[in-house]
């Protein structure tokens, strides 16, 4: 760096100290023609400039040998007086067959979106969509997305099917609950639940379809099949205070069963 008279050269001391020293700048330079008043006054502010400071020395230490990781610590142990969790609710559906199985997971998810039981139905195109998504086979596309639709319809225009979709007090869709019902851990989704004339109601969706005769035995069987299900929904929602009765609702077959579950 060259200011006025003076030429200021980095240079190094004997020990290796960094610094600045000025020497007498060319006078065939622009800096030359600085004022005496301007290069004292570079001279102050030089002097002003800290030393820089030694950098420290980079260690590099090595463990020994012998040296092992410590032992860790015992894990520790807990015992829940409790049963582990009952599986999470999940749909069941019987249709016979892969397809139909997608099928009947299709229609719970529209009605869980369905807001009320006079909303527009899903177009053929987004049922398709949907059962694409789930894993229907090309070639099973169009009969099961027939199906649905049927479903989706069977419940708009069944008196029962509106009456569960319907405005009620203290209504919930897809309802998620936890409780402790005899000492185990239960979990899951209660598909429609509401208040009507002071009774809880309690229902879940059954895709379910029956081709053949004896429909009442077949109906009877559902019941007894999801019977504990429901009672343990039955034993968490009676907390909220209301009596409760639970209910499975068939739309495809546009049937009902419906009981008061034992008393908790």
């Amino acid at each position: 760096m060259v200011v006025g008279n003076d030429v200021a050269t980095r240079v190094h001391d004997e020990a290796g100290a960094e610094g600045f020293t000025l020497g007498v700048a060319r006078t065939d330079t622009v800096i030359a023609a600085l004022t005496p008043e301007e290069v004292n006054r570079f001279r102050r502010t030089l002097a002003a400039v800290p030393a820089p400071t030694q950098p420290p020395e980079t260690m590099l230490r090595r463990l020994p040998d012998s040296w092992r990781l410590p032992e860790l610590p015992a894990p520790v142990e807990w015992h829940s007086t409790a049963a582990p969790d009952a599986e999470p609710h999940e749909p069941t559906f019987e249709w016979v067959g892969e397809s139909l199985r997608h099928a009947g997971t299709v229609v719970h998810a529209f009605l869980q979106r369905m807001p009320h039981v006079d909303a527009d139905p899903p177009e053929l195109t987004e049922i398709k969509r949907a059962l694409t998504h789930a894993g229907v086979s090309p070639l099973d596309l169009e009969s099961t997305a027939q199906r649905v639709r049927q479903a989706l319809a069977r419940i708009r225009t069944s008196r029962r099917g509106r009456w569960i979709l319907a405005p009620h007090e203290d209504s919930h869709t897809e309802y998620a609950v936890t409780g402790v019902v005899n000492g185990e851990v239960v979990r899951g989704l209660v598909d429609r639940t509401f208040v009507d004339q002071g009774i809880r109601w309690i229902i879940d969706f059954k895709t379910s379809a029956h081709e053949g005769g004896n429909l009442e035995a077949f109906l009877n069987e559902q019941q007894r099949r999801y019977s504990d299900q429901m009672q343990r929904y039955a034993s968490i929602l009676a907390a909220l205070g209301n009596p409760v009765k639970v209910g499975l609702y068939f739309p495809l077959l546009d049937e009902w069963r419906e009981w008061a579950p034992a008393a908790t």
